[in-house]
């Protein structure tokens, strides 16, 4: 039979659990701020071609 766990063993799981949260977190802001960037370019190049097609802008 297993030893029951001891506070020192809920602090460093519930701990290493917290860093993983904020790995996560992170990694997941990155991926969001390179999603906007992204997303602010396809924007720019709808709006150039919009332009184009409604005869605004020459190519």
């Amino acid at each position: 039979m297993s030893e029951p766990l001891t506070k020192a063993d809920l602090v460093e799981y519930w701990s290493n659990y917290a860093n993983e949260l904020n790995l996560t977190n992170e990694k997941l802001e990155r991926q969001n701020k390179e999603l906007k960037v992204e997303n602010e370019r396809l924007r720019e190049e709808l709006r150039l071609a919009e332009e184009v097609k409604h005869g605004t802008k020459e190519r």
